[in-house]
């Protein structure tokens, strides 16, 4: 799709009968990738999104660890880009630094604790993540013997050794990592750029 069809796209308020909204896909036509480089860890996150704009870089954030009740930044940077094809490698000043795709951590609902979604859209009743039974949560939890609600296995859901926690982070890599991009376009005597998904809502 080149520019101008993109364009007339966006444009569109009706198919048939139907009155639609045009928006671009944010998820689809984005990419997120993980630069790791001790140069730049004391370096603030607004500075490396300046020099990484001319870049296709539209977002910027340090990955951070927890200890004592403290954040402390780490050498790791998460990457937004504003194109669906991750780039093999970004120049931050003199340095080349590698990109590889980021990896989120799945995602486990704190109410029912099953993967794939958050507590505001679950419809389950509420199950404890520390013993596996119903009622109550992990705060309130008087059992000494930890049971999984996933997999029954002896440790709360959020252990990260969970056989279904790991089973997620895999399923998680291979969507991430194997699925093919939109195909840039071939060239022409037109401009034209990597093609746009889009969300076409009805009024």
């Amino acid at each position: 799709m080149n520019t101008k069809q993109s364009e007339n796209l966006m444009k569109l308020q009706k198919i048939g009968e139907i009155q639609v909204k045009v928006a671009p896909h944010h998820s689809v036509n984005h990419s997120k990738g993980v630069i790791s480089e001790i140069e730049f860890q004391r370096d603030l996150e607004d500075d490396i999104l300046e020099c990484l704009k001319d870049q296709k870089v539209i977002a910027v954030r340090r990955i951070t660890i927890k200890t004592n009740n403290q954040n402390f930044p780490t050498k790791h940077v998460i990457l937004t880009f504003n194109t669906p094809i991750l780039p093999k490698s970004v120049k931050i000043s003199y340095m080349n630094c590698p990109v590889r795709h980021f990896i989120p951590n799945p995602l486990r609902c704190f109410k029912c604790q099953r993967f794939g979604h958050t507590i505001t859209a679950c419809r389950s009743k509420q199950i404890c993540a520390r013993c596996s039974l119903p009622d109550h949560d992990s705060n309130n939890c008087s059992s000494t013997s930890p049971k999984c609600y996933n997999c029954n296995g002896d440790h709360p859901a959020f252990f990260r050794s969970c056989p279904c926690y790991k089973q997620e982070k895999e399923i998680l890599t291979v969507k991430i990592t194997k699925t093919f991009p939109f195909q840039k376009p071939e060239k022409s005597s037109t401009t034209e750029h990597p093609s746009l998904a889009f969300h076409i809502h009805q009024h």
